[in-house]
């Protein structure tokens, strides 16, 4: 147990070390991929209670032979509510696999989703393909998987992922949800309830609305002709509404963009609008969270940073009148 939490140590601070490092990476590629998006199971009847903490000390008991079959553990977490623990494995059984292992509190409950299981076409695969932790659904009945691209020269290159997979954790069930050699970027909206995802292609870009739960998709044909990355995009908890930052690519360095303008897409409506524009390098802004109906959080740091934040700003954005208005700490 001792070594495998100092194992955990090191890689949460290699972790920050890398985003420390990190630069903001979007996708110009010169023709269309094909994304395939398959129906999912229903998140209707998954609960939306606030999780409770569980110390990390009592959640980890039992746990000591995660990834026993492999060469080492790359990381490991302990799920929101402390009832679930995930490890990513490399080298299963000195072989290409690198399974993402699933196992519940009182491994009762113990679960592997396998790159090779989802891998497409002629597609060639090794331990360097790993499958990782996405997003907890709230209730915890639900966990999303993906595998990040292992492309030459990383991310940029395609897309940053190959497939999004769910795993029910009640039954141990994976459905393919995205899959491709290059995906471009998606987000999943904080109530679990729709999907947002565009296809690496050319701006303009076709972003993809998909409903978890009803089963359909809204295709919002983007008119602004910028760069976007889906992750950085915050929906409204009414459903209605997105924020969208648009990037401008930097000219000094062809693989970095900063963040132009943010813009409004009314989903009810199918109306698009940019809220601010002509934002200059060291005076971004980043959408965080909804906090009503109106107003918009931002903050002048890329929520995928961790340094400096004592130097971060915040600031409400009205999407009625497009004006911002300093914000306390949050």
């Amino acid at each position: 147990m001792k070594n495998l939490c100092t194992k955990i140590l090191v890689v949460v601070i290699c972790e920050i070390l890398f985003v420390s490092c990190s630069e903001i990476r979007t996708t110009q590629v010169s023709s269309p991929t094909e994304i395939k998006f398959s129906p999912t199971i229903p998140l209707s009847a998954t609960p939306t209670e606030t999780p409770t903490s569980i110390p990390p000390t009592e959640t980890a008991t039992g746990f000591e032979d995660l990834c026993k079959n492999s060469v080492q553990i790359l990381n490991s977490e302990i799920s929101p509510t402390g009832n679930w623990i995930v490890a990513e494995c490399y080298g299963e059984n000195d072989g290409d696999d690198s399974p993402l292992q699933v196992v519940n509190r009182e491994h009762t409950k113990e679960w592997k989703v396998y790159f090779r299981d989802f891998v497409k076409g002629n597609m060639v695969y090794g331990p360097k393909n790993m499958v990782v932790p996405y997003r907890w659904t709230k209730g915890e009945k639900i966990l999303y998987v993906t595998s990040p691209s292992i492309n030459s020269g990383c991310c940029w290159l395609g897309g940053e992922y190959v497939f999004l997979v769910q795993l029910n954790l009640e039954t141990g069930e994976q459905t393919d949800i995205l899959n491709g050699e290059d995906l471009g970027s998606f987000t999943i909206s904080e109530d679990d309830h729709f999907l947002l995802f565009t296809p690496v292609t050319n701006p303009p870009y076709n972003i993809r609305v998909v409903d978890l739960i009803a089963v359909k998709t809204q295709i919002i044909n983007l008119k602004f002709q910028k760069n976007i990355d889906l992750k950085y995009a915050v929906m409204s908890p009414y459903e209605d509404l997105i924020i969208l930052p648009l990037f401008q690519q930097v000219e000094a360095d062809t693989n970095t963009y900063r963040v132009d303008s943010i813009a409004l897409i009314d989903l009810t409506k199918n109306t698009q609008k940019l809220l601010i524009s002509g934002l200059q390098m060291g005076s971004e802004l980043y959408p965080i969270r909804w906090m009503d109906k109106e107003n918009v959080l931002l903050s002048s740091l890329n929520p995928d940073n961790t340094y400096n934040q004592s130097d971060t700003e915040y600031w409400l954005l009205n999407i009625d009148s497009g004006q911002l208005e300093k914000a306390e700490t949050p």
